[in-house]
């Protein structure tokens, strides 16, 4: 963005996904609790109030009960791009650290330094493990999903605020 520092980009970031998971949480305990609360409360009229013997008799057993396949939560597909970004934009304040006289102090990621070609290769790979074991996850657990995401898109705010604020020295 013409006129914006890294640093007050990357607060814009981490102020967007924290309004937006705020937004989806709201939104998937609406979604999670109507469908129950509308079953019950058909099941209940239809039986009438005064049958409530009778609404036992016409509960659904667990082999006829089918869940509905589960969709991705919509905020991970923002969050990945950020990620993306956010990857890019490591790479990006690394080399600038690096080349202001700063060294790299991760181990695993020292040796590719010396190469872009090897930072790039490095940077798509921790890009796209990351989505794929994401992926995974919310298939399981949508909340933890959302929750890793933030957490690691946070965590590389704070990385690649800090690279460049050294870069900047």
């Amino acid at each position: 963005m013409p006129g914006c520092s890294p640093h007050s980009f990357v607060t814009l970031t981490i102020l967007l996904v924290a309004v937006s998971s705020a937004a989806d949480a709201s939104s998937n305990a609406q979604l999670i609790a109507t469908p129950l609360v509308a079953s019950s409360v058909g099941r209940w009229h239809l039986t009438g109030p005064n049958s409530l013997a009778g609404a036992v008799e016409h509960r659904p057993q667990l082999s006829q009960i089918h869940p509905r396949p589960a969709e991705r939560p919509r905020l991970l597909i923002p969050m990945y791009v950020s990620f993306a970004a956010l990857q890019a934009m490591d790479a990006h304040s690394t080399m600038k650290a690096i080349d202001s006289g700063h060294v790299e102090l991760n181990p695993l990621v020292a040796p590719s330094t010396r190469n872009g070609a090897a930072m790039a290769v490095m940077k798509v790979a921790v890009t796209a493990s990351v989505i794929a074991c994401t992926e995974r996850l919310w298939r399981h657990n949508r909340v933890a999903a959302v929750v890793t995401m933030i957490a690691v898109n946070s965590a590389y705010a704070a990385i690649v605020a800090h690279n460049y604020r050294n870069a900047s020295h």
